[in-house]
């Protein structure tokens, strides 16, 4: 496809994301950590996130599930990302994240597949498809997030998230952002702002979790239409 480049997009990010995801449940338990947290750390705000993922024709990221690509709009801004190279365990999840913010005219040409990423003007969308092979936007799913300050520059980020088939999940996010920064000390910290913190499982990554609701969501279908 031969399209005039929309210009704009700014340099590529690459860093190692190391957090701690706990399992909330549902919206009763988003409800109950959102007002602990309210009274014991220092909100930052609440943004809407519109995560729109990308997949190869024959849904190969979809299968392998080792990858997530996907462009978010919070608050006004898009930022494409990438995901691989994912680890978990009892310290956490770490996984490479390369980023790329994207100006609204390309990012909304690129959603309604207006321009393909190879014939974009984004250094990490090319270099995707040179990866991958040409990707197209599959399907969506929005959440909603506040962050937290908590002590000794943690930061958790409590999010709800709206799954197909109307499942709803709740989990929150402590990053590891500086050098002395524990996955011990993550969690003395979220104590410190929510005394009662209940034991929660860690919760899976959300893509993931969007797969299951997707499988989940098209069984159900195939099971109503079958006689």
């Amino acid at each position: 496809m031969n399209q005039t480049r929309p210009s704009g997009s700014s340099a590529v990010a690459e860093v190692i994301e190391h957090e701690l995801k706990l399992d909330l449940g549902g919206d009763v338990g988003w409800a109950t950590a959102r007002q602990a947290l309210l009274a014991g750390a220092g909100h930052r705000g609440r943004v809407v996130q519109t995560n729109t993922y990308f997949d190869t024709p024959d849904g190969r990221i979809r299968r392998d599930r080792s990858a997530m690509i996907r462009i978010r709009e919070a608050g006004g801004d898009f930022e494409l990302t990438a995901k691989d190279r994912v680890t978990t365990g009892a310290a956490g999840q770490r996984s490479r994240e390369r980023n790329e913010a994207l100006p609204e005219a390309l990012a909304r040409a690129l959603l309604a597949g207006r321009v393909e990423l190879a014939d974009s003007d984004s250094a990490l969308g090319r270099a995707l498809v040179a990866e991958w092979g040409p990707l197209h936007p599959w399907a969506s799913m929005v959440n909603s997030r506040d962050s937290f300050d908590l002590a000794d520059g943690y930061v958790a980020e409590l999010d709800l998230t709206e799954l197909p088939g109307g499942r709803i999940d709740a989990e929150i996010e402590l990053e590891l952002r500086l050098p002395h920064h524990t996955p011990a000390g993550a969690l003395n910290a979220l104590r410190d702002a929510w005394p009662d913190l209940p034991e929660c499982a860690a919760a899976t990554p959300k893509f993931q979790r969007f797969l299951e609701a997707v499988a989940a969501r098209d069984e159900l279908a195939t099971n109503a239409s079958e006689p």
